[in-house]
């Protein structure tokens, strides 16, 4: 019997899964499986991304990417490379130019070439947003998410779903909420979360009377609310986040205040808060400097420590020389307390800027503190930036601090960059630090150069040596080139030393692509330390001859002076068009690589089939792994079928079963139904059914059942 909790649970989240056209959610399937049964030459893969507030770096569900093969699209708007995004293919990370808003849904749509790519990490999200009122003072909406696991672990995956809504009130009021529930459990503990902890809320509101504005927020996120990244929340926390502000800061009078409470709510340090809150007056007044009067404290209060809060009371005063230098000194005094302990001090500021000198930048600073505690510390800084013509920038700094806790530093830093010809960039840095215990310094230098258009060149240098002891160097140098459009070269030397050790890195490479049929690729790398050499040579490649035939493999042979490596295999291959009346697809793998690029022991065989026979869809499926390094072996078999029913329905039924061969044999058999019923041409339903039944030696027996509803919305 079917528990009602459950059912609803995985109704919510069997509603996020069916949220995407069928053929992008097949893609996203794709780029999290690594069982799936068909793999085509190159895989065109889809990832879902919903705005966090950041401009990212955000992971693709794959790495080691094929180059200029994304596509970005953002809302609906096509984003070009360079000015709107930038991707990193080998890191499998893209970032946008601005930040991504939480209502916003970026698409980024590549290829990945088997025997290259591997997984990335970043999984696959299925977001949803489904407006239930739009109206000009009031909306409210239906989101959500669906987060697949990490390769492997498709149990870890998570959904969210919930409630939007707002409202506006006269001309400068609104009021918006957002309530959220999670599937899942976020912090792995593998406890059943209550409804409390695995859920999110938050309330804001801003108004404007006049002069006078007013924004408020309270917002709480539970330890096991596994949807904090997506909505850009602070994992079990409770923030109560007050403003106000008087004026504009360009007035005469400008005023503001702003209180933030924050509260941890699970962890070690659940209970513990955290108080901040500030005021704040400026005057502009009227040829004469201008007045920012302030005050900011600190109160903190955790568990089974003492309270401590910290105070400090501000007085500033600017003034501008004309329009290119202005000089501004402060005054500020402090308190601070920490269980029986104590402490005030004062601190004295000045500083000037100016760009009264073309092309040049001017800044210095002098600062005096003295403490109770620490005793008295000045220090100076001074930093200078110029651009004597478009080609050269340069940038000096220099700082000294002399204090009676730490004695006397100073560090001094000289970068130049600079193009001296119209293809060759450079780029030149050094830096010293002297403390009372020693010193140490480094020095770098970067060229990059396109001799012709289809050539790059780039050679680096970076050394460190400490007073008297030790030092470190890194030396590289890499090239690319296109001879032609369909060739691609690479070679690569690196060399790191760091005392008597050292590393030397070699690697070359050449890929060719002559059309999208044909794509072929070796590398060969080299790693010595002096006592090892480890070599490494991969071929890959894949080829499309026909409509109905596809064919990739590829082959990484590892020689090591240490120890043997197992060499890794694989071969993949699709007869049959996609979709046709016949398809028949196959794959072999020997000692894989996983994600980090470790090889791993095991041998896979996968057979598949898919077949039309008539109004019918048959689907086979035949899987062997072999664990050689922990005599472990498994077979997995499934079968498929389905008809159309009831006009714009389909009917279907499988069965699995999976056996391990070891001696301590089990078999799992896992029965299913479903129907699918397709309702215009942008919202489908379906309902699944399974019955799973596990048995082991001696005779053991363990049913479970499991019911799915998905509502699936194309946008």
């Amino acid at each position: 019997m079917f528990k009602r909790a459950t059912i609803w649970l995985v109704f919510a989240v069997a509603c996020l899964l069916a949220l995407i056209p069928t053929h992008a959610q097949a893609q996203a399937l794709s780029a999290s499986d690594s069982s799936a049964i068909t793999q085509p030459a190159f895989d065109t893969i889809t990832d879902i991304f919903i705005g966090k507030g950041t401009r990212g770096p955000y992971v693709l569900s794959w790495k080691n990417i094929e180059s200029a093969s994304e596509t970005v699209v953002l809302s609906g708007r096509k984003l070009i490379l360079g000015q709107h995004y930038t991707i990193d293919c080998g890191a499998g990370v893209v970032a946008f130019a601005e930040s991504l808003r939480q209502d916003t849904i970026a698409r980024v749509t590549y290829r990945r070439i088997p025997g290259k790519a591997s997984p990335g990490g970043g999984g696959f999200n299925l977001p949803l947003s489904l407006s239930l009122l739009d109206r000009d003072r009031a909306n409210l909406g239906l989101v959500g998410f669906y987060r697949a696991g990490a390769e492997g672990q498709a149990s870890a995956g998570v959904g969210v779903l919930g409630l939007t809504g707002g409202a506006k009130f006269g001309k400068g009021s609104d009021v918006s909420s957002m309530f959220l529930i999670s599937q899942g459990d976020a912090t792995g503990t593998g406890r059943r979360p209550d409804l409390w902890d695995r859920s999110a809320l938050k309330l804001a509101t801003t108004t404007a009377l006049g002069n006078l504005s007013f924004k408020g927020s309270l917002t709480r996120a539970g330890e096991q609310f596994a949807g904090s990244k997506e909505y850009g929340l602070q994992q079990a926390k409770g923030l109560l986040d007050l403003a106000a502000t008087w004026g504009k800061a360009s007035d005469l009078v400008f005023a503001s205040f702003s209180y933030k409470e924050l509260e941890d709510l699970g962890g070690s340090q659940k209970g513990a808060t955290q108080v901040a809150s500030e005021q704040k007056v400026v005057l502009n007044l009227p040829d004469a400097p201008k007045v920012t009067i302030s005050r900011a404290a600190t109160d903190k209060e955790q568990p089974g420590s003492a309270a401590s809060s910290v105070s400090t009371d501000t007085v500033q005063l600017e003034q501008g020389f004309g329009q290119k230098t202005t000089a501004a000194a402060t005054f500020q005094t402090s308190k601070s307390s920490s269980g029986g302990s104590a402490d005030e001090g004062t601190t004295t500021r000045l500083t000037v800027a100016s760009s009264a000198i073309d092309r040049v930048q001017l800044q210095g600073g002098f600062t005096r503190q003295d403490s109770e505690r620490a005793g008295q510390a000045t220090g100076v800084d001074l930093s200078a930036k110029a651009t004597p013509s478009k080609r050269v920038g340069m940038e000096a700094t220099y700082s000294s601090l002399t204090s009676d806790a730490s004695g006397e530093a100073t560090k001094t830093a000289v970068k130049v960059a600079a193009s001296p010809l119209d293809r060759v960039n450079l780029v030149a840095d050094f830096s010293r630090l002297d403390t009372g215990s020693g010193g140490q310094s480094s020095a770098g230098i970067r060229v990059a150069a396109r001799p012709v258009d289809q050539m790059t060149v780039e050679a680096s240098y970076a050394g460190k040596r400490v007073v008297e002891g030790a030092g470190e160097e890194q030396r590289a140098v890499r090239v690319e080139a296109r001879p032609a459009s369909f060739v691609k070269l690479s070679a690569g030397l690196a060399e790191k030393q760091a005392g008597a050790q050292q590393d030397t890195t070699r690697e070359a490479g050449i890929e060719i692509a002559p059309s999208d049929r044909l794509r072929i690729a070796t590398s060969y790398r080299e790693l010595s330390n002096g006592q090892t050499v480890t070599t490494t040579t991969d071929y890959s490649g894949a080829l499309r001859p026909v409509s109905f035939l596809e064919v990739a493999g590829a082959y990484k042979d590892r020689q090591s002076t240490a120890a043997n490596s197992p060499d890794t295999a694989s071969l993949r291959l699709a007869l049959g068009p996609s979709g046709g009346l016949f398809r028949v697809t196959g794959q072999y793998a020997s000692n894989p690589e996983d994600k980090n690029g470790n090889v791993q022991r095991v041998g896979s065989t996968i057979l598949g089939v898919e077949m039309k026979l008539g109004i019918l869809g048959l689907t086979g499926g035949y899987t062997q792994k072999d664990d050689y390094a922990a005599a472990r072996a498994s077979v997995e078999k499934q079968v498929g079928l389905s008809a159309p029913l009831f006009g714009h329905g389909r009917l279907s039924a499988g069965c699995k079963i999976a056996e391990a061969m070891e001696a301590t044999a089990g078999a799992t058999t896992t029965y299913s139904v479903g129907y699918t019923h397709i309702i215009g041409s942008c919202l489908n339903l379906s309902l699944t059914g399974e019955l799973t039944r596990h048995e082991w030696e001696p005779p053991i027996r363990q049913d479970d059942y499991r019911a799915t509803a998905n509502v699936g919305i194309r946008f």
